[in-house]
């Protein structure tokens, strides 16, 4: 729980600082798999605005195919956390296709970044929660 504080509030935030979080998640894939998708997805969607500048957005795009084609499923909608982790995905692939249809205003050049790090950082919380329900479950037994 903790890397996640670490990944959202730390002083020094750096795009990959979301990967030391996914070592205990990748941990807890077997028992909580929602989870491990969830959090393995946003932690890549977290990292495009440093693969677009680096040139590795073709990468970025084949990554995410394996990772829906491979992980997501996709007869999640009828829980709660299902209706909401799909509701984020939606949202980061709008971001992207407004990313390449709309240009972003002169004034705001810095548009999608911004709204990459506002989406991907809810995502986090998101996964902190669902860390801390796990946690509050596993000691009231």
């Amino acid at each position: 729980i903790r890397c996640f504080w670490y990944a959202c509030a730390s002083l020094q935030v750096h795009e990959k600082s979301i990967l030391i979080p996914m070592i205990p998640v990748t941990l807890l894939a077997v028992e909580c798999p929602e989870l491990f998708e969830f959090a393995s997805v946003f932690s890549v969607f977290s990292l495009f605005p440093l693969l677009q500048k680096e040139g590795s957005g073709i990468a970025y795009i084949a990554h995410m195919l394996i990772l829906f084609a491979t992980q997501v499923r996709w007869n999640a909608l009828q829980s709660l956390l299902g209706a909401l982790k799909w509701s984020f995905f939606v949202g980061g692939a709008a971001l992207h296709v407004a990313e390449v249809f709309l240009p972003p205003p002169p004034s705001l050049p810095y548009l999608y970044p911004y709204l990459n790090a506002l989406l991907s950082c809810s995502a986090f919380l998101v996964c902190l929660a669902i860390l801390y329900a796990q946690l509050w479950k596993e000691t009231s037994r």
